[in-house]
């Protein structure tokens, strides 16, 4: 596997694309993050926004690309293998076949999220809120969940090694209802 890069080179890998968009950049030409993780409603994070759109076969594989922010879009077949994506905003989604094996997602936000057939194998899920999420055929062997909040009677649970579980925080949404999951 390759080392994971830097958030400087995962910049600048991310700016070679072909894309027209660039990433973000301060005047001094370092990467732009957001002062805070993002939420919906607030334009401009200042890293990778993707919102009611598609995304197929894509390779987001050993970067460094913390605060980005997914919403009420469709991943299929995207690798995030060995990604750091601290502190993103992954809720309302569906992602289909996707990888996050060794991927740190650590105070993600993945609420009402559809997951189906993606592996989290040794993936870094500490403080991330999983809440009204669904995780159908997915792979958790070796993920860490510490202080990671599930609501209570979620059927993740029944996924998980006693040793997994003893790191979930039952928690119900407390204001942010989880009608509007979409499965």
């Amino acid at each position: 596997m390759k080392p994971r890069l830097s958030l400087n080179d995962s910049w600048d890998l991310l700016d070679r694309d072909d894309s027209d968009e660039r990433m973000p950049r301060n005047p001094d030409g370092s990467p732009k993050l957001p002062t805070k993780p993002p939420q919906a409603g607030t334009p401009g994070f200042g890293s990778i926004e993707m919102y009611k759109n598609g995304w197929e076969d894509g390779d987001m594989s050993n970067l460094t690309v913390p605060r980005c922010f997914f919403a009420r879009s469709l991943l299929e077949r995207v690798s995030f293998l060995n990604t750091e994506l601290t502190e993103s905003w992954l809720c309302w989604d569906n992602f289909e076949g996707c990888d996050f094996w060794k991927s740190v997602l650590t105070r993600c936000d993945m609420r009402c999220s559809y997951w189906k057939n993606c592996r989290f194998d040794k993936a870094d899920l500490t403080g991330a809120d999983l809440r009204g999420s669904n995780f159908e055929n997915c792979t958790l062997e070796g993920a860490t969940f510490k202080d990671t909040l599930v609501l209570p009677g979620d059927v993740l649970l029944a996924q998980l090694s006693e040793a997994q579980k003893a790191g979930i925080v039952l928690k119900r949404q407390g204001g942010q209802p989880h009608d509007g999951c979409i499965y």
